[in-house]
């Protein structure tokens, strides 16, 4: 039996056979030659089980899936020329035009039948009309980094990288998923008959962008000037397009994106302001963007990250300005940078990123310069449901062993400031959580506190209270602050039963 497999120069001779009939009768081949329309005829698998390849009826190798060079289709063209004299009334139909970039023409107006042309692999070609003019050129595209079985990949033909002409390059699948080997034609001509062929020019005006975007793996793309091809032309070159695990894989994307959504990627939105807006907070100065996501739910890092992968998948305005903003069309939302942090794409910023995520973000101004977040600790203490329904319970947290007298217990004991200046003091009504998992949260300017007398950017000690008065006792933590993104305490108060 058969096995179905790329049909190449080197296996064609054991691989293919001629049909006597075409696929409209009763084809018993998967090439047929038909030379009363000028027709070349790749049958496949998928609607001629089997074929006789000369040891009687087996499986047909050749399918739509792995498909055939040209190269091969030559090979097997002169092959059976050699031997079928009815095929020598007629000028050949494949040649070769430089065999190492896979560059092949259809001359003598012969041609591949329409269907199949997406059958080939690792292959670019001219098609000629019977005149000598050229009807058709396509351009192979062959991906060399991993694509996985069930993505689709496509390309786009556009004027440039810009926005504007990729928001104009609508997209091409792939005629299969997983690894991409195809050809996409770049030029089209009426003028000899070919009605189908189209009339325009890609060759010299379009650069062509190869992408994959799968949901819980890797963005990838790759563009025809960055793979060194000057023009499309009719060879095969190829991309280093691929993807390979994130961790967006951990999401559902039914959960993220699709009208089923569930909180907090609901609270992910994506507006294209009217003009810039400042944003401030960074170790660098102030930036200007044009562009904002928002975070209203409070949502972490991965999860912005895997709502920002599932817009990159749509080819419909998300844009709540509706200014037809068509993500899959565009460069990337954000990229990975060599430290693992999410890098924005230039004038996006991201609102609400959590405290514990800063370090992990880099967000790019409109004028492509990148801001970063000063250190900042994410504290979270851990309170009691007993305390946050106790309608006079208050926190306040203050440093442990400040500069001379100002340490905790004295009447110089300094109240902490958060990374905002603000004094870590509130009631209970301040606690975020649920029931059993309520916590105070806030941020500490690791590398800018100097209250108390302290030097900034040093481990520090503070000490959180959590009373009450009536529903809740007295509790205090001691907080070591280290330079981590999360440090967690417990000041669980128990039931007043002292009253």
């Amino acid at each position: 039996m058969a096995t179905p497999q790329l049909i190449t120069a080197s296996n064609q001779d054991t691989l293919l056979v001629e049909s006597t009939q075409s696929r409209a009768g009763t084809p018993d081949g998967n090439i047929f030659f038909d030379t009363a329309n000028d027709r070349i005829e790749l049958i496949t698998a998928e609607e001629l089980a089997n074929v006789d390849l000369g040891s009687g009826s087996e499986s047909n190798p050749l399918t739509n899936a792995l498909g055939i060079t040209l190269q091969a289709l030559y090979a097997f063209e002169r092959r059976r020329r050699n031997t079928n004299t009815a095929l020598r009334k007629f000028l050949p139909g494949v040649d070769g035009a430089f065999q190492d970039a896979g560059a092949w023409i259809f001359d003598n107006g012969v041609k591949l039948a329409d269907n199949d042309r997406a059958k080939v692999r690792g292959s670019g070609w001219r098609e000629f009309a019977a005149n000598g003019s050229i009807d058709r050129i396509y351009f192979g595209v062959r991906s060399l980094n991993n694509i996985e079985p069930t993505s689709q990949p496509y390309v786009q033909l556009a004027s440039s990288t810009s926005e504007a002409d990729l928001l104009a390059a609508a997209p091409i699948d792939a005629s299969r998923p997983g690894p991409l080997d195809e050809a996409f034609q770049v030029f089209g001509s009426t003028a000899n008959g070919d009605a189908g062929a189209g009339d325009f020019d890609f060759t010299t005006s379009r650069i062509l962008i190869a992408k994959v975007r799968t949901f819980g793996l890797t963005q990838g793309e790759a563009t025809s000037t960055g793979s060194g091809v000057g023009r499309l032309q009719g060879f095969s070159a190829g991309f280093g397009v691929g993807e390979s695990n994130s961790p967006t894989s951990q999401f559902s994307e039914a959960d993220v994106y699709g009208g089923a959504e569930v909180s907090p990627y609901t609270g992910i939105l994506f507006t294209r302001l009217a003009s810039a807006r400042t944003e401030t907070g960074f170790v660098q100065s102030d930036g200007q963007f044009t562009d904002i996501v928002s975070n209203s739910a409070g949502a972490s890092l991965a999860q912005i990250r895997a709502r920002l992968d599932a817009f990159m998948r749509q080819d419909t305005d998300i844009d709540q300005n509706s200014n037809g903003f068509l993500p899959k069309r565009t460069a990337p939302l954000y990229t990975i940078d060599d430290q693992g942090r999410l890098v924005t794409r230039q004038g996006l910023f991201i609102e609400g990123v959590l405290t514990a995520d800063r370090q992990s973000i880099v967000q790019t101004d409109d004028a492509g310069n990148q801001k970063t977040y000063p250190f900042n600790v994410q504290v979270e203490v851990a309170v009691s449901d007993a305390w946050v329904n106790d309608p006079n319970g208050w926190y306040q947290c203050m440093f442990k062993d400040g500069d001379g007298t100002q340490d905790f217990d004295t009447s110089s004991a300094v109240i902490v400031n958060d990374a905002s200046g603000s004094p870590v003091v509130g009631t209970s009504a301040g606690a975020t959580g649920t029931t059993g998992n309520y916590r105070v949260i806030f941020a500490f300017d690791y590398d800018g506190n100097s209250q108390a007398g302290l030097t900034a950017g040093t481990d520090k000690t503070l000490v959180f209270l959590a009373e009450g008065d009536g529903n809740a006792q007295a509790s205090d933590v001691e907080i070591n602050v280290t330079r981590q993104a999360v440090v967690s305490a417990s000041a669980l108060s128990e039931l007043e039963d002292n009253l």
